[in-house]
């Protein structure tokens, strides 16, 4: 293991992955509780990055999953400043920009594109939880959604630093989160504009009903819009995602 910043990802798959495990080795040493799985991998993660240095798609994967295991803590909180922190260090390495690759989309391009996706609606998701600002507004980045091709079809024997095309006769995993984003985009307008803290400076009383109807709307829009391949009980992935996607 030569880098550090892929291993810290490999500690915190580890550690994410014992939160599901009924396994005593996976909980701390001497511990029977069961909320202490998966902390002996997390706390062998340390930031070491420069200030002065753009962060990586890893280092950016790596805040995710600390999050997402937090948010499964007794400090649910934590997580959210985290977010918030890998946030600003998405924007500061311009993760949050279209890239003008001419229409070509390179496997690092879309690594930064999924880490900052990923926070984005962490971000979301953790403000919506506990009653928060967001870190982001839709109007601050300026980002295509992710490529409809799971990692499986990603080699591209002519072109190795481009993504191939998702086979037309395999349904995709990663629209599951293409889904999830687009949902993702329409509560952060229902937080901004329905659940501020001074509602009045951005939605007059006048427009609330109308700011409602229009989310209910594009909610059902969005129901439509689910790829056919959900649900699918056949496939437990799908069938997963789809149950997930329609109690979002």
């Amino acid at each position: 293991m030569r880098d550090n910043r892929f291993g810290f990802t490999v500690l915190l798959v580890c550690a994410l992955g014992a939160r599901y495990s009924s396994d005593p080795k996976v909980r701390l040493t001497h511990e029977t509780d069961t909320n202490s799985a998966g902390w002996q991998w997390f706390n062998q993660v340390h930031s070491y990055k420069s200030i002065y240095a753009s962060p990586t798609a890893y280092e950016l994967q790596t805040i995710c999953m600390s999050a997402m295991f937090l948010q499964a803590s007794s400090a649910p909180q934590v997580a959210w400043t985290l977010i918030g922190s890998g946030v600003r260090l998405a924007v500061s390495s311009g993760a949050h920009m279209r890239k003008s690759n001419y229409g070509r989309t390179t496997m690092k391009d879309e690594l930064l594109k999924r880490a900052f996706w990923v926070l984005v609606c962490l971000d979301r998701s953790a403000s919506a939880d506990l009653g928060r600002l967001c870190a982001i507004q839709d109007e601050d980045f300026d980002l295509d959604l992710l490529e409809n091709c799971d990692d499986a079809y990603w080699e591209n024997f002519e072109h190795p630093e481009q993504i191939s095309k998702q086979p037309p006769e395999k349904p995709s995993e990663i629209a599951f989160f293409i889904c999830l984003v687009e949902l993702n985009q329409m509560i952060v307008s229902a937080l901004r504009n329905i659940y501020s803290a001074n509602k009045s400076k951005i939605t007059p009383a006048s427009n609330s009903e109308t700011l409602v109807a229009e989310l209910d709307s594009a909610l059902n829009k969005w129901i439509d819009d689910i790829p056919d391949h959900y649900p699918s009980c056949e496939d437990p992935i799908f069938f997963n995602q789809s149950a997930t996607l329609h109690c979002s």
